[in-house]
């Protein structure tokens, strides 16, 4: 294979690449959520969930999207963190205001994931 051969496949290759993932950031916006927060939430409510009903709040911190999960413990809603592979009660983030709340079967078939009960 010649070097203009390859150039010319390396340069195919990384724009597929590159429309690969605006495709999957896209999906991510219209979803309205970005970073971290999701992973978190999600998997926080998965432990925690085992023993005790849980949500997840969405709302914004500062002018980004963001969500925390959440956990009915001794007759109040508490913040939830995950300190991998721990998950553990905390006091959440200052600023964040939560303007909408998701039980754990909506949040996840936000993803297209489905839970079996």
């Amino acid at each position: 294979m010649s070097r203009k051969n390859t150039i010319k496949r390396l340069r195919v290759t990384r724009s597929h690449v590159g429309v690969l993932m605006s495709w999957f950031l896209n999906i991510f916006k219209r979803r309205g959520i970005m970073g971290v927060c999701r992973h978190d939430a999600t998997y926080a409510i998965s432990v925690m969930g085992e023993q005790h009903p849980v949500r997840v709040a969405r709302g914004y911190w500062g002018i980004a999207d963001h969500a925390r999960a959440q956990a009915y413990l001794d007759g109040a809603w508490r913040w939830l963190c995950v300190d991998y592979p721990d998950v553990i009660t905390c006091a959440g983030d200052t600023g964040f205001q939560p303007t909408q709340y998701y039980k754990p079967k909506i949040w996840m078939s936000m993803f297209g994931w489905d839970l079996k009960e």
